[in-house]
């Protein structure tokens, strides 16, 4: 088993897609009107618009906001929180340390919220 692709559901695509690049400091591998994805080291980390959908989806309900918390490894910490913080999203922690790791959240305008870690030295 392998995980391929993850991905969040936003409202307002425009503004996720920017957010996001800004957060991953990268551009867009895929961009269509429903779907625009991330290459994050082989994952393809997606944005999804339900408004794109043409035709009601009954199978399923959609949930905006913090309804997966995607957690991504990093190198140098601080320097990525002060980058993203610098951004000003609506929300972002303090840099949390346990243990095994470094690690803060950020939210975007939709209310999904990523975690971003590195491990410390005691983590192996």
């Amino acid at each position: 088993m392998r995980l391929d692709a993850l991905y969040i559901v936003v409202r307002d695509m425009e503004s996720a897609r920017r957010f996001s690049s800004q957060l991953f400091d990268r551009e867009l591998e895929l961009v269509n009107e429903r779907f625009s994805g991330f290459d994050l080291g082989g994952v393809l980390f997606g944005l999804f618009s339900v408004r794109s959908l043409r035709e009601p989806v009954d199978t399923c309900a959609f949930t905006y906001g913090n309804n997966c918390v995607p957690n991504i490894r990093v190198d140098r910490i601080h320097y990525k929180w002060d980058r993203i913080a610098k951004l000003a999203p609506p929300h972002i922690t303090d840099i949390q340390e346990t243990d095994a790791y470094r690690l803060f959240q950020v939210e975007d305008a939709n209310a999904n919220r990523v975690e971003l870690y590195q491990a410390t030295d005691r983590s192996a």
